[in-house]
């Protein structure tokens, strides 16, 4: 009868980190697809899900105004949140949407605007509070840059977009009120 030697201390350990490796990277796999679900969960998506009505304003920088009214729904779909509506700005109609999602590798939230007549959706960061999201776009070649803040209490957001220019020189945009329906 032969008998083999213990297996060396490099192997065992090895072995083992092997093993170790293996089940913290199905723990994390896990563990992100828990937390992208999570990330939609927080405060202000839950309470921005339903339908909503808006009325506000735009101005250019000239004082020009347009009157604005806006219909839209918001829900969470999957692994990302969903805003589709219509706007209507002075005699011009639209249709718009929002798509938020969560980026796992930078660890923020970013949004995709898109309404009609654009040519390819414009892309925001986004930060949240439990009571305001902020949404910041550059605005390409122009160097301009584009700040959305939306501030919830209730069941009402007050929201204004403001315009900086490529030399700094900021403007309000638009103002609107968005108060959600009665469910």
């Amino acid at each position: 009868m032969t008998c083999s030697p213990p297996p060396d201390l490099v192997s065992l350990i090895f072995m083992g980190s092997s093993y170790v490796r293996g089940t913290l990277f199905l723990m994390v796999l896990f563990h992100s697809s828990v937390c992208l679900a999570d990330h939609f969960d927080q405060p202000y998506f839950t309470r921005l899900a339903g339908s909503w009505t808006g009325e506000g304003e735009m101005s250019n920088p000239d004082g020009v105004s347009t009157v604005i009214h806006e219909e839209w729904t918001a829900e969470r779909d999957g692994d990302r949140f969903l805003i589709r509506g219509t706007r209507q700005a002075g005699e011009e109609n639209q249709e718009f949407h929002w798509i938020f999602t969560f980026n796992v590798s930078t660890e923020l939230y970013e949004c995709e605007y898109w309404h009609t007549g654009m040519e390819s959706d414009l892309v925001f960061e986004v930060s949240l509070s439990d009571n305001r999201s902020q949404l910041r776009a550059s605005l390409g070649d122009s160097g301009g840059e584009l700040l959305i803040t939306n501030s919830m209490e209730g069941n009402v957001i007050d929201g204004t977009v403001e315009f900086t220019s490529q030399t700094g020189e900021s403007f309000p945009f638009a103002s609107v009120k968005h108060t959600k329906e009665e469910e």
